[in-house]
């Protein structure tokens, strides 16, 4: 488990679903002096835990697009307000890790409306906690199979990706 230290307010009725873990992480010390200073610590579920190394995927597959394509069309086209096309073209590997970290952006979307609405009605799972891993092992794997064109599998991973942020939603319906 992941421990993540927020403010001192106190927690949202929607983290209280896990009052057992909460009342064992907090502190003991309950003095006057030191009430100001109490920190809430939230146990991350597993659906939070991929939505943050989604965020980080999401950045690295920034540095895999944005570093190739400086060397292709150069810094000054990058800088640029970029209101021309540029006068060279991107190798066709570089945009291919374009269009994948595009795509990342409306997949996580998704995701993340998944994850939300599976946290906050308070219906996370062993299902749903599967579900936000496949998802995120499939975004990982969809990179590399953009970037070298591995057809059909590109389309099989981006497939397991979507049907795993559809089912956490469904599951929460039924």
């Amino acid at each position: 488990m992941m421990f993540c230290i927020v403010s001192t307010a106190p927690p949202w009725r929607l983290w209280m679903r896990r009052p057992e873990a909460l009342a064992a992480a907090r502190p003991q010390d309950h003095s006057p002096q030191r009430n100001h200073l109490l920190l809430w610590i939230f146990l991350l579920t597993p659906e939070l835990t991929t939505l943050a190394l989604a965020f980080l995927l999401q950045v690295v597959q920034f540095a895999l697009y944005a570093i190739p394509a400086n060397r292709d069309i150069g810094p000054g086209y990058t800088m640029s307000a970029r209101d021309r096309e540029p006068s060279r073209a991107m190798s066709e590997r570089t945009a291919r890790l374009g269009r994948a970290f595009e795509n990342h952006f409306q997949g996580l979307i998704l995701f993340t409306v998944a994850v939300v609405v599976v946290t906050l009605s308070g219906q996370a799972t062993g299902f749903t906690a599967i579900c936000a891993w496949v998802y995120l092992g499939a975004r990982v794997l969809y990179v590399p199979a953009y970037a070298f064109g591995l057809n059909p599998w590109r389309s099989i991973v981006w497939m397991m990706s979507f049907a795993a942020s559809i089912a956490m939603v469904v599951s929460t319906l039924i």
